[in-house]
């Protein structure tokens, strides 16, 4: 659900990924594993609804949202980084995570 300088961002902070096109695969693929850190594009939440559903999904999950968002603040453990995407914020954000 990320491009590529995201990809080589997580790379670099030695976390394991999956990647997937939209929320529907992210689903299926998420039901094996429970992710510690789940990076969505904005362009693949089309309404709250979409983030509701995937923090209900991924409950013990921190979400990351890149691209602008009004979803800022609006639940626990997710977390905005807008466009342009800051890749220094996003290995930090990244990092803080792994260790909670």
């Amino acid at each position: 659900m990320i491009k590529y300088p995201s990809r080589q961002v997580i790379k670099e902070t030695g976390l394991d990924f999956i990647s997937t096109d939209n929320l529907e695969q992210a689903y299926i693929l998420l039901e094996s594993c429970q992710p510690q850190i789940v990076i969505v594009e904005n362009r693949l939440l089309e309404d709250i609804n979409d983030l509701i559903i995937l923090k209900q999904n991924m409950k013990n999950s921190k979400i990351i949202i890149l691209g602008d968002t009004g979803f800022s603040g609006f639940m626990e453990d997710i977390n905005c980084i807008p466009s342009p995407i800051n890749y220094t914020r996003l290995a930090s954000q990244l990092n803080l995570f792994k260790y909670e």
